[in-house]
């Protein structure tokens, strides 16, 4: 993993405080997490939905990602789609190569796709605005997440 990376990972959030409440809000999924880890040693697919696909997804994909890979957790991998496909918010892109991360824009298109690097050794995250059903994220077998309430209705 890229040392600035780390850096911003163990200054900005790693030495943060969980608050109880947070803490217990998330027990569960995190319980299901270790359960279907330690039992199935499958893959564990996790898709995080907003309405958009511009933001708050897209972030969760590439932050849940990026601590897999610092924790050391093998047979997570994460993905993101919308209700609606948009594009990716230029700010986002942004804050990510602030906090470490390559971004390499693969496409011009009116939806760019990127490709994330956050190590030399690891595959990038691809990222782009689709819905959640997109053949790019998994079909079956996932487990939903969602970001916002108007993509829970």
């Amino acid at each position: 993993m890229y040392p600035d990376l780390i850096n911003n990972i163990e200054s900005q959030i790693i030495s943060k405080e969980i608050t109880f409440s947070r803490k217990t809000y998330l027990q569960p999924f995190i319980n299901f997490l270790k359960l279907n880890l330690k039992e199935t040693n499958a893959v564990i697919n996790i898709n995080f939905i907003c309405t958009h696909n511009s933001r708050r997804s897209q972030l969760a994909q590439v932050w849940a990602q990026i601590a897999i890979a610092y924790f050391e957790i093998p047979g997570i991998s994460c993905y993101s789609g919308g209700t609606e496909q948009t594009t990716v918010y230029t700010q986002i892109t942004r804050t990510l190569a602030n906090q470490g991360i390559e971004v390499i824009q693969l496409s011009d298109e009116r939806n760019p796709i990127y490709a994330l690097k956050y190590s030399d050794t690891s595959l990038p995250i691809i990222l782009f605005s689709k819905v959640y059903y997109h053949g790019y994220n998994p079909q079956s077998e996932f487990i939903s997440v969602m970001t916002c309430s108007q993509a829970d209705e």
